[in-house]
């Protein structure tokens, strides 16, 4: 990658990046997934930023013009930073460069690339504000080169000023504008800013350039995701597969997407294809075992959570998952280690004191329940729905008055609970408040008929019928 002769020094590009390397096709590419066990509806692939800490990749060539014959000792100095770039002693790297530029005395475009790769080293090393101001060094010096645009791009990014590179990177395409790897980093910038129409705008022309880069499959697929196109991210995620049938990012990115679609036994097939292809991820163990829970595989759900635990036993999602599905098998008292090891690992985590609370509460533990429920609701006070099941086990305790108190909370939340306000009918009717039962029974009745929920409409209407007798 790196050579020296009579006519060119080839300067070494040491930043590619987010995987997305502008030099040309021997670009790097990063797989844009995450693979978290529950990836939500919006986004089931995950696009990362477009410079994700660690993965900076010595990947491009700069070649500058003739440097003048006198300067044997520029080119050795040129030729060491690069052999340091590929061993990452990006300090190294810059240490050379910065004497080659001392001893390069030529106000030409080679300087400009020796700035270039000079900012590209104190990026890979972590310096951006040092590296944006050798880009504009660079850019002194070669006004067109796409090379310092895009990295100066990538480097105010990183300093949080999104508009700077933004406009960097239409630069650079304006002075080159079938450079596919920039439409695609352009892209994937817009969408990790939000911009998703945008971003599949550019990532479109970059696969109109270059249909091979799999990577750019997936991150359009995110960005079509994001909104709530799962029939063209499923397309995007096809054609990724088919250009790359061994890859188990993909298969459990589709498989994830497909589980938000409905297809549960699609979803299974392509997690169990992606475990296949690497058995290490927890994660795949624990999104198939969610899969399975809410398709009825319950025996299935217990072994995949377990087999995610095997691999890392302090998740508390995983607990929560495994604790869910025994609970589902009739083992109550197994669920509840699990949801206790869960709290031990996050205590303070809302939706795990639930789920013990329902532990609790199936063990015939309503006083647990309750004060589980209760610390649920110190996290997470503006929730209609708790304060909702939290009246029930005070009904099953036989404190109605205070019931009657949380359904009114959850109603002040959400007045058209249509659960809290039967909820509060019941137990009004069971304290003798005939006329507020019959108020509250009415309005849930309408409710539920709204939103056509019938036989829970039809269960109300049987009680308010008593009720009016």
């Amino acid at each position: 990658m790196f050579s020296v002769g009579r006519s060119t020094v080839a300067l070494v590009a040491v930043l590619a990046l987010g995987g997305l390397a502008v030099g040309g096709p021997s670009a790097a590419h990063a797989t844009p997934l995450a693979q978290g066990t529950e990836l939500p509806a919006e986004s089931p692939v995950q696009v990362p930023p477009v410079l994700p800490p660690g993965e900076i990749q010595p990947v491009t060539v700069i070649d500058s013009h003739d440097l003048p014959s006198g300067e044997q000792g520029v080119q050795r100095l040129v030729q060491r930073a690069a052999e340091r770039t590929n061993r990452h002693d990006y300090q190294g790297a810059i240490d050379d460069l910065t004497q080659a530029i001392r001893q390069h005395h030529e106000l030409d475009r080679s300087r400009g690339d020796m700035y270039a790769a000079l900012a590209n080293a104190r990026a890979a090393a972590g310096d951006y504000r040092g590296a944006l101001e050798d880009y504009e060094r660079a850019l002194e010096f070669n006004s067109g080169s796409v090379e310092a645009y895009t990295g100066r791009a990538q480097a105010r990014a990183r300093l949080g000023d999104r508009q700077g590179a933004l406009d960097d990177f239409t630069r650079g395409l304006q002075r080159n504008p079938n450079n596919a790897n920039l439409y695609a980093a352009r892209g994937m910038f817009l969408a990790e800013g939000g911009d998703a129409r945008a971003a599949i705008e550019d990532l479109t022309r970059a696969l109109q350039l270059d249909s091979t880069n799999v990577d750019w499959y997936s991150a359009r697929a995110q960005a079509r995701m994001s909104l709530g196109d799962r029939q063209g991210a499923l397309a995007d995620l096809a054609d990724a597969l088919q250009r790359n049938p061994n890859s188990a990012d993909l298969y459990a990115a589709r498989g994830v997407l497909l589980a938000e679609s409905g297809d549960a036994r699609g979803a299974i097939d392509d997690l169990t294809r992606a475990l296949q292809l690497n058995p290490s991820n927890a994660d795949w163990y624990a999104a198939r075992g969610n899969v399975r829970s809410e398709s009825g595989d319950v025996r299935g759900a217990l072994d995949d959570f377990s087999s995610a635990l095997r691999l890392n036993p302090d998740s508390a999602d995983f607990l929560v998952g495994r604790g869910y599905a025994r609970s589902s098998s009739g083992d109550a008292r197994g669920a509840l280690d699990d949801f206790n090891r869960a709290l031990e690992l996050d205590p303070n985590r809302a939706e795990i004191f639930v789920a013990r609370a329902y532990a609790r509460n199936n063990l015939g533990d309503a006083q647990g329940a309750l004060d589980d429920f209760s610390r649920a609701l110190q996290r997470n006070p503006n929730s209609a729905d708790l304060y909702v099941e939290r009246a029930y086990v005070r009904v099953a305790l036989g404190d109605r008055p205070a019931a009657i108190d949380d359904f009114s909370q959850a109603l002040r939340i959400d007045p058209n609970a249509a659960n809290a306000l039967s909820g509060r009918g019941y137990a009004r009717a069971d304290e003798g408040d005939r006329a507020g039962a019959i108020e509250d029974l009415r309005r849930a009745a309408d409710l539920l008929q709204q939103r056509g929920d019938t036989a829970a409409a039809q269960d109300v209407l049987t009680t308010l019928a008593g009720l009016e007798q």
